[in-house]
């Protein structure tokens, strides 16, 4: 069972290298953040629409704009939680927190 203590380790270790960047990402901002998820999300889409041949119009571009801010606010939230979590259990330096 060597190979799976490796695993686990190396499991926590990417999430704590996760919950370090996002401290950093934090700092810039939500709106940026959920702006930002927000076109990717919906250019990502829009994308996929066009390659596939599917008329894209008003409304598909208004509805994935919208499924973007939400996945922005969503992960944003989730995000958030994860890190004052580990905050609080001691995880993360409390100086790193600026907002």
């Amino acid at each position: 069972m060597r190979w799976w203590g490796k695993y686990q380790v190396g499991k926590e270790r990417r999430k704590l290298n996760a919950l370090q960047r996002w401290s950093q990402e934090r700092l810039e901002g939500k709106a940026r953040y959920v702006l930002r998820t927000a076109l990717i999300t919906s250019m990502s889409m829009l994308t996929t629409y066009e390659i596939f041949g599917k008329n894209i119009g008003a409304g598909a571009i208004i509805f994935w704009h919208v499924v973007g801010l939400g996945i922005g606010f969503y992960n944003w939230m989730d995000n958030e939680t994860k890190y004052h979590l580990a905050r609080d259990q001691g995880l993360l330096q409390k100086n790193a927190d600026q907002i």
